[in-house]
């Protein structure tokens, strides 16, 4: 036989009990809901203060970077700077005779009895003066000037542009004009 259960309450009363029982549900999908949202707005935010701590950390690092390479920045602005002097220095260097080497071998070729008094230097041509004991040292100084040993290395050609006998002393006066041989004061 079935049996058949009475139900002694009320309907009112039961659907308060369903109503709390509800409402207890509810409060508790509440508090399981704000549990999660608390626990994922704490990870995010942890994460969020870790994202902007490396952030930190690494503008310091580029930072940092920056100041190595503007120091660098400089030390290669000031090598280019030296660089370019240096070149320029260079250019003057091989852009000006240099008379050593011409008075080098002039004093080593120059007779004793041979004295220089004037001498001036034009492009590829030295225009020289003096006196000489004689007509044959005037001649004995422009031969030893174009002597492939010896002022050869320097001169290609030498003339006579005038000489004369001084009756006092007994010497003789020259003028002579000497080609230098192509650059050769530019070594």
């Amino acid at each position: 036989m079935a049996t058949k259960e009475i139900e002694l309450m009320p309907a009112e009363v039961r659907a308060e009990k369903r109503k709390r029982e509800t409402k207890r549900l509810a409060i508790l999908v509440s508090i399981a809901f704000l549990i999660i949202s608390a626990s994922l707005t704490a990870t995010v935010l942890a994460f969020y203060t870790v994202l902007l701590t490396e952030v930190n950390l690494t503008k310091r690092a580029v930072d940092a970077e920056e100041k190595k390479i503007t120091s660098f920045e400089e030390t290669e602005n000031l090598a280019e700077r030296v660089y370019r002097k240096a070149m320029a220095i260079e250019g003057v260097f091989k852009s000006r005779d240099n008379y050593s080497i011409l008075f080098e071998v002039l004093a080593e070729i120059l007779p004793q009895d041979v004295t220089i008094s004037n001498l001036s230097v034009t492009k590829n041509t030295i225009s020289v003066s003096g006196t000489a004991k004689s007509y044959v040292a005037v001649a004995k100084f422009l031969l030893i000037v174009v002597e492939p040993e010896k002022g050869g290395k320097l001169f290609e050609k030498a003339d006579l542009t005038s000489v004369s006998l001084d009756s006092k002393s007994g010497e003789a006066r020259f003028a002579a004009r000497l080609d230098l041989k192509m650059d050769i004061l530019q070594q």
